[in-house]
């Protein structure tokens, strides 16, 4: 009956431990992801900067052109379609947003053959 008995204080003492260090790790889990989400936002926050400039000046360059030329190719349409989504992704200004406006409502899209 003894063993028995010690059996089952051991297999309490190892459930025990094994809950404290399951509540341990969920609580450090907690805090550790948003340690590291923090740390990985400011480590990325200058390439995100520098994406972003980069993508600015990509769109209003050839927002510029496109409105300069009267349309805008297919080409050029891709081109400003996922590179302004990409920008609003990171939070671009409202000025471009303007540019990119004016030019997918005025502009006409004219298709390989049509230039």
């Amino acid at each position: 009956m003894q063993d028995i008995t010690g059996y089952l204080t051991t297999v309490a003492s190892v459930i025990t431990a094994l809950t404290i260090i399951a509540g341990f790790i969920s609580v450090t889990t907690a805090r550790g992801k948003k340690a590291i989400a923090v740390w990985f936002n400011k480590l990325n926050e200058p390439l995100n900067k520098a994406t972003l400039c980069i993508l600015r000046k990509s769109i209003r360059e050839t927002c510029l052109e496109c409105i300069n030329k009267g349309y805008m190719t297919d080409e050029d349409f891709e081109n400003i379609t996922e590179s302004s989504e990409a920008y609003d992704g990171l939070g671009g200004n409202s000025y471009t947003h303007k540019l990119v406006e004016k030019a997918m409502t005025t502009l006409p899209v004219k298709r390989g053959g049509d230039t």
